[in-house]
């Protein structure tokens, strides 16, 4: 059973009426115009926007709404800053691509080009060959454990 998402103490308790939805974290809008495909994880991504002017490359993860987003973990993330983690900057409830109440994590977006450029529902037609335990170690697994 989903919980409805926590009220982040800095964001209206509901939206305001905008066609952008409110503030994330009072300082960060949503465009849901400029989707950032495969940014997410598999999650919508979207461009997100710094109100003080000063926040290029960020973006707003939309959680799903059958599994809302861990309210009580992200002030500890946002407090302990990881070097090589997109840690969150602020989250809340805002307003997803068709409208909706969505709840948005915001952090900076991570540099280059998609790692998946392709959907994953889609990747056995791309023909690439599955990775090998070699490179799961050296690529993933290793560095993971390297940034925790």
């Amino acid at each position: 059973m989903a919980a409805d998402p926590p009220t982040h103490p800095f964001a209206p308790s509901s939206l305001d009426g905008r066609s952008a939805g409110p503030l994330i974290g009072g300082v960060y809008a949503v465009d849901t115009t400029r989707v950032l495909p495969g940014a997410g994880g598999g999650l919508p991504a979207f461009v997100a926007i710094d109100d003080r002017g000063g926040g290029d490359g960020l973006m707003a993860v939309q959680a799903r709404p059958t599994a809302p987003v861990r309210a009580n973990v992200l002030p500890v993330l946002m407090a302990n800053p990881t070097e090589g983690v997109l840690g969150p900057l602020a989250h809340g409830l805002g307003r997803g691509a068709g409208g909706e109440e969505a709840w948005f994590v915001i952090c900076r977006a991570p540099p280059g080009a998609p790692l998946l450029s392709t959907p994953l529902a889609h990747l056995a037609a791309t023909n690439a060959p599955p990775w090998s335990e070699r490179e799961l170690l050296d690529c993933v697994l290793r560095p993971a454990a390297h940034t925790l």
